[in-house]
């Protein structure tokens, strides 16, 4: 049996609450305004471009772990066919997947977009070299060479395997 003189319960957040939207009416509409500065925007493609180097450490973990198809589902989602430093992460993360094909794909991209790029060739010409190109690796590797490079240890690599094969 509810008493005779029962008042419903109302918290002391809710009467804040519509004491607050009583003395600004404009609040809800207010919050509405703030939450479009920040939310429901579309993706801007141009500023997530600058997430490449993140997307290249997030492939690197995976690719770590042993999540290798992660990896490339990581750069595939940032590659650009248009921006050959994402294009060049995109062939190595193939690269380490053992996907050598699609990996030399890509570094074609890098080259055709940047003839410079040392470091597409030198991947390249040990591309070219595990499928038993070793005329087109020399030609790769001496254009490495030429061009440069500022990966040392890829260098002394590269300088010891075309001795190696000038020998031959």
């Amino acid at each position: 049996v509810m008493p005779l003189f029962w008042k419903p319960y109302k918290s002391d957040v809710t009467t804040f609450i519509e004491q607050l939207k009583a003395a600004r009416p404009a609040l809800e509409d207010e919050q509405r305004a703030g939450r479009a500065l920040l939310w429901d925007k579309r993706i801007d493609r141009d500023a997530q471009a600058d997430y490449s180097d993140a997307r290249v450490l997030l492939s690197n973990i995976y690719s770590s772990q042993g999540l290798k198809d992660k990896a490339i589902e990581i750069m595939q989602t940032g590659a650009s066919a248009n921006d050959p430093k994402q294009l060049f992460n995109l062939g190595l993360a193939l690269l380490n997947s053992g996907k050598n094909q699609e990996a030399a794909e890509a570094f074609l991209k890098v080259e055709a977009a940047e003839p410079a790029n040392a470091e597409a060739q030198y991947y390249l010409a040990t591309g070219a070299l595990s499928s038993g190109r070793t005329e087109e690796c020399v030609t790769r590797l001496e254009k490495y060479l030429a061009l440069g490079p500022k990966n040392d240890q890829n260098k002394a690599t590269a300088e010891g395997l075309l001795a190696a094969l000038k020998k031959k």
